[in-house]
């Protein structure tokens, strides 16, 4: 396929013999089993392929093997002594493929007669370039950024995966996708295989298919590649005008054009020399007012459920919205998608950035989607990208120079694409890689893979997250090699959520979901205060295996307060390896030096006046009303209704510097029960004042 040598033949070998590991270790060396095939282990990283019936060895002495050697040691019989002498004094056994090799290789290296004793490495012939005329152009692709080649040799997609792209339409039409489009064969009622022909250098639907059924009873009469959510019919061709319509032909090039098929583009996930890539299934969405560069964000939900309902493992979704409102129904959609159907979605962090720190935009920012940013071609953020402490990593795109397919073809055959919407569907490409070479990877593993697998880039230091960057540009090579998730680590923690605790003065109190591995032995919290703050440990911070919730006392919560703390957690097993970070919560915060009172209590002062907003709020019949002074102070704190007349005074005198609360019941001066209604909670202390509204349910 990609006219590649492999020196040593290893197939089946593995499967033949006795080995039953899964891990091993040669003295201070560490080797993965994986797929039959035996790799070296760094770090969580895997590395060369070993092949393990032929050993490198070499003795104390620097004398050759000999028959003595094996036979002193019970190793008789399938194994023999190349009796060539390598430069340094190596020689080279072999072991019959119906031994295993690990017992050889364990017992010479614990002889007291050899110094060394190595598995051989393979080694291949450098892979070609795709012969796509465009391959040059497409810097993305190369070395030193998501490195295809490489990854190429592993996987180049496995038509059995199918990559949705909810998008404003795909020429499907197009030379370089056609071969890399879905066919729905529950809808071939000819039943010839296909449901796409060339009639006449033109290609369409099947008409020996087309008959008005739904054969294969999904709600959507011939739906043969997809769905035009749009035009409510099964022909998600894209609009021939508008300033978007090019948008999702663009996308489907980055993830689905056939490579090295002479022509034009190479895809990250588009096969190789006219064996199919992954299938790629085009919904076209809902446009607004007739609009092709925006959608109705519930059509965004309905083309969800139709690819989950259609097997799709991958969805592309490069689109951004604000914040809708808790509960937020469309979270709950991702949920459902990607925690019990195991769909893996990206999404695009939006193009709202700077050089100030912007929230990450909607899908992108829910806590189960990939949130992918756009990174320009010297691997600095894009100045648009949207960034933030919950973005995954960035992606080629900034610089509006990344090749893909036209929506207008015959007339144009390709064009120049960029900003996050050409960098999310870079991410999508490697998650289908990823799913074709370990389908039983989860969605949440193969997050955690191309986020881990990450290039560290310049800007980000000496980190290993960074808000701008998250944890570095997609390397497609390193993420189809990344091998940690192997292991027996715990799974990473899920759900993580930060709120006010419920009494004033309020503290972050997180929560998450439980881990169910059995040799779970705890948990570790890990708190940084602004985004210049290094991550560290709160005081208390390592909590035990049946918790679930932590509440950092160390700090205060004050919506005010333009800063804010962030937090994240692992799992810990008791053979003390920890799982990947969960997902990066955040809230508003203020710390306050502490001080020591003459009984030697620590408590805390505040550095300013401060009136905290009542807790609870609606409340019946009690709610709690903090405020805190820096310095001796006449404080008057004052209940008011709606007219403006008092209802109760709470407070009226000197006070020391610290912090104070009251609890008010409801009652007026005189004892009566107040109406239903809002309230006014008035302080006034030194030069400070500050009003608050509280709302009082019977």
């Amino acid at each position: 396929m990609r006219n590649m040598l492999v020196l040593f033949i290893v197939l089946g070998v593995l499967t033949s013999s006795g080995i039953s590991r899964d891990t091993f270790s040669l003295g201070d060396r560490n080797y993965i089993l994986e797929n039959d095939k035996v790799y070296t282990d760094s770090y969580g990283n895997k590395g060369s392929e070993m092949f393990p019936y032929r050993l490198i060895v070499r003795k104390h002495n620097r004398t050759a093997p000999t028959e003595n050697d094996l036979l002193s040691r019970n190793l008789t019989g399938g194994i023999t002594i190349v009796h060539d002498r390598l430069l340094g004094d190596y020689y080279i056994i072999e072991i019959d493929l119906a031994l295993d090799p690990f017992n050889t290789a364990t017992t010479l290296h614990n002889s007291t007669d050899f110094e060394y004793v190595e598995f051989d490495a393979i080694a291949r012939f450098n892979s070609s370039a795709p012969n796509d005329s465009l391959w040059n152009d497409q810097w993305n692709l190369q070395s030193g950024k998501l490195q295809m080649r490489d990854a190429w040799d592993i996987n180049t997609g496995d038509s059995s995966i199918l990559v949705g792209t909810l998008d404003n339409g795909v020429n499907y039409k197009h030379p370089d996708l056609i071969g890399n489009i879905w066919q729905n064969l529950g809808e071939d009622d000819d039943n010839d295989g296909c449901v796409l022909e060339l009639v006449n250098g033109v290609w369409q639907f099947d008409p020996d298919d087309i008959n008005g059924v739904d054969n294969d009873s999904n709600g959507k009469v011939d739906d043969f590649i997809g769905w035009n959510l749009n035009s409510n019919n099964n022909n998600p061709l894209p609009n021939s005008t508008g300033s978007a319509s090019h948008h999702g032909t663009a996308v489907a090039g980055i993830i689905a054009a056939s490579t090295n098929n002479d022509e034009g583009l190479a895809g990250i996930a588009g096969g190789w020399s006219g064996n199919q890539g992954i299938s790629l299934v085009p919904i076209k969405l809902v446009n607004t007012s007739g609009s092709s560069d925006s959608v109705f964000v519930s059509s965004v939900g309905t083309g969800i459920t139709y690819c989950i309902e259609n097997g799709v493992d991958v969805i592309n979704l490069s689109m951004t919205w604000d914040y809708i409102a808790e509960p937020d129904w469309f979270e709950d959609l991702i949920n459902v998608a990607v925690l019990d159907s195991e769909c893996v979605i990206v999404g695009s962090s939006g193009n709202d950035g700077g050089s100030n720190e912007t929230d990450i935009q909607f899908p992108a920012a829910y806590e189960n989607v990939i949130a992918v940013g756009a990174a320009a071609s010297d691997d600095s953020r894009w100045i648009g990208s949207s960034y933030g402490p919950g973005l995954s990593v960035l992606a080629p795109g900034g610089d509006g120079t990344i090749k893909t397919t036209h929506y207008l073809w015959p007339l144009y055959g390709y064009r120049n694409f960029g900003k996050t919407s050409a960098a999310a569907p870079h991410v999508a490409g490697v998650a289908a890689l990823l799913k074709s070479e370990y389908p039983e990877l989860s969605a949440s593993e193969i997050k955690e893979i191309i986020e881990f697998s990450a290039d560290r880039v310049a800007g980000m230091g000496d980190l290993n997250f960074h808000d701008e960057y998250g944890y570095g540009r997609l390397n497609a090579y390193n993420a189809m090699t990344y091998t940690s998730f192997l292991g027996s680590a715990p799974d990473a923690p899920q759900g993580l959520r930060v709120k006010p605790s419920s009494r004033p003065p309020s503290h972050p109190k997180l929560n998450w979901g439980a881990n169910t591995e059995p040799d779970l032995a705890g948990y570790k919290i890990e708190r940084r205060e602004g985004l210049a703050g290094s991550w560290t440990t709160p005081s208390g911070g390592n909590v035990s295996a049946i918790d679930t919730t932590f509440i950092d006392n160390d700090v205060f919560i004050l919506s005010s307060n333009p800063d804010r703390v962030y937090y994240r957690i692992r799992a810990l097993d008791l053979e003390a390896l920890y799982s990947t970070y969960s997902s990066v919560v955040d809230i508003f915060y203020n710390s306050f030096p502490k001080i020591t009172t003459k009984e030697g209590k620590a408590e805390t002062i505040p550095t300013s006046y401060f009136l905290m907003d009542n807790f609870p709020n609606p409340f019946n019949p009690n709610t709690t009303i903090r405020y805190g002074l820096p310095e001796d102070s006449k404080v008057s704190l004052v209940i008011y209704d709606l007219g403006g007349n008092v209802v109760r005074t709470l407070e009226s005198g000197m006070n020391e510097p610290g912090w104070y609360e009251h609890e008010w019941n409801g009652l007026t001066i005189d004892g009566r029960t107040v109406s239903t209604g809002i309230y006014f909670a008035r302080i006034a202390a030194g030069d400070y004042s500050k009003t608050i509204k509280m709302l009082y349910l019977k």
